[in-house]
């Protein structure tokens, strides 16, 4: 959990896994002290893996590692020889959020450069809206970090999973004169882009799905 008047975290990032009939055991819990909370919600990789990942506030990024963690199939505690460091991969002083792609062999995320400039506040809220945001992808098998450079930098998107078919996209609030326009990006795994639609000044895209 994370207290966000305090910015007082479990650093820890826990999973309970649960029978698909029958009541659930919540002691079988398994939980790692080697990143920060948990975010988001666990997800399968091509191998049959189990990645989670834990993001702190970004006050607190520094003190215990924004990583990712795996369970292999059938195992009872997380993989001790893996602990992906987003911030390294990325070379990155703070993440923000991330998003599984490529049928969970990667993953998308939003992070503030160690290029960009020190942020001259430590307020959550203040940062967030700070248009130093970059997107960035990084595979989860050689580790490796790659920057999105064809979108622009911005505040932080929603954390609401925007896919369609497969597919991730990213949403970025650009500045269009006297307004702020939220502009939907396609990311495809190798960092390709393409600007979809925009949802008008003061819109916002909460979630996706195809009409058929």
């Amino acid at each position: 959990w994370i207290d966000y008047d305090s910015y007082e975290t479990v650093p820890a990032v826990a999973v309970a896994p649960l029978p698909l009939d029958g009541e659930p055991d919540f002691g079988s819990m398994v939980s790692d002290d080697r990143c920060q909370v948990s975010e988001h919600y666990p997800w399968v990789g091509p191998q049959g893996n189990v990645y989670v990942v834990g993001l702190g506030p970004l006050q607190v990024a520094d003190q215990v590692p924004s990583c990712v963690l795996r369970l292999e199939p059938g195992a009872s505690q997380f993989d001790p020889d893996y602990q992906l460091d987003l911030l390294e991969a990325l070379d990155a002083r703070d993440i923000y959020g991330s998003w599984p792609m490529d049928g969970g062999a990667k993953i998308l995320a939003q992070y503030w450069p160690n290029a960009a400039p020190t942020p001259d506040t430590t307020d959550y809220w203040e940062m967030a809206g700070m248009e130093e945001w970059r997107i960035g992808i990084v595979d989860l098998e050689t580790g490796q970090g790659t920057a999105v450079d064809e979108i622009p930098r911005g505040g932080v998107m929603s954390h609401f999973s925007l896919e369609l078919d497969g597919e991730r996209y990213v949403q970025v609030y650009e500045q269009d004169g006297d307004t702020l326009e939220s502009v939907l990006y396609l990311v495809t795994p190798t960092g390709a882009t393409q600007a979809t639609v925009k949802a008008g000044t003061n819109g916002d895209f909460q979630y996706l799905a195809r009409v058929r």
